[in-house]
């Protein structure tokens, strides 16, 4: 195993491709044999810039068009890819230095496993940004005791700076679920699958750097669409599964664990959580984005909670309308 290839879907995200293609030119990008980016014919100059591309040596960018679901796209590039070492980024995550060679040498360790990286956020907005601040706190940090990477789970996989060995993929049938729709789970339910049949899901050291281009507000609005959206298809694969995700136990009623004592405790304790609340507070949040207060992440993770319930409970006449319709990440047809 001697190359690489880098898998990237994207859709209406050309300043970030951008800033990823420049940033792998600045690095040793000599065992990177392809970057494969799959699109669904954005039109705010994608393609322009990859073809303005085409003609440098140091790299050769691949495009390809299909219909806009994150999980179709990511299978897209892994059939073009022509590296058994496959590393995966979202169009809005730069790469940091030796991000390829790092992937590379994680790929040739034996055993079938997943290496996921570590996710940052540019320092200055860590520290001007509350909510920024909050969406740090929340990723998991690279830990590695004795010269042994610490173990994920499905439940805490990052597909957003992934890699794993095309043979694995084939050889399991591991390929992304494209019956999910709308935003989210699609990552954890790969994960899930991986798991089930023997992968190790392993953290790194290798690093992007995340471009969170949301704020407060917009990130209430994937929550609610992974609740209604994601979890209700990840639940019809697996109850279990769902188990342990974040808001899960609170607000799922689908939650085989729970006792009748439990279940009309947390009746009462729903009936705290109005996203009519969280709006106000959700505002009141970007209003004072940069002034340090106390305790922010209580409210923020009120917040998400309050938008998490409503989509549980817009879920069925929302997942009956979208279940012959193909929705994409970014809520495009």
């Amino acid at each position: 195993m001697d190359s690489a290839s880098l898998i990237i879907p994207t859709y209406k995200r050309v300043f970030y491709i951008d800033r990823i293609i420049r940033s792998l030119l600045s690095q040793d990008i000599s065992k990177l044999k392809e970057v494969i980016i799959v699109d669904s014919d954005s039109n705010d100059g994608t393609k322009d810039l990859i073809k303005a591309y085409e003609n440098n040596k140091q790299l050769t960018i691949i495009y390809d068009n299909v219909v806009n679901s994150v999980a179709r796209k990511r299978n897209r590039g892994i059939e073009i890819a022509t590296s058994e070492c496959l590393i995966f980024i979202d169009d809005d995550c730069i790469p940091l230095d030796g991000f390829i060679n790092s992937h590379l040498d994680n790929c040739k360790k034996t055993g079938m496993r997943i290496n996921c990286g570590n996710i940052y956020f540019y320092e200055c907005f860590v520290k001007e940004s509350n909510y920024i601040r909050y969406r740090n706190s929340r990723h998991i940090p690279y830990i590695c005791i004795d010269g042994v990477d610490k173990k994920l789970d499905y439940k805490t996989i990052v597909t957003m700076n992934m890699s794993i060995r095309k043979k694995d993929i084939i050889d399991n049938k591991l390929f992304f679920n494209e019956e999910f729709i709308g935003y989210g789970m699609e990552d954890n339910e790969f994960g899930y699958r991986a798991s089930k049949i023997g992968f190790n899901i392993v953290s790194n050291s290798l690093g992007i750097v995340h471009m969170e281009n949301s704020n407060a507000m917009d990130y209430s609005k994937k929550i609610y669409h992974t609740a209604r959206d994601g979890v209700k298809r990840f639940q019809r694969i697996s109850p279990v599964a769902v188990e342990g995700l974040a808001y899960s136990f609170y607000f799922e009623e689908e939650y085989p664990h729970k006792n009748v004592l439990m279940r009309h405790a947390l009746k009462v304790f729903r009936l705290f959580f109005s996203t009519y609340v969280a709006n106000i507070l959700l505002h009141l949040a970007l209003l004072t984005d940069k002034i340090k207060i106390p305790y922010i992440r209580v409210l923020y993770k009120y917040a998400y909670a309050s938008y998490y319930w409503r989509g549980v409970k817009d879920r069925d006449k929302a997942y009956q309308s979208l279940s012959n319709v193909k929705v994409s990440w970014y809520g495009k047809k």
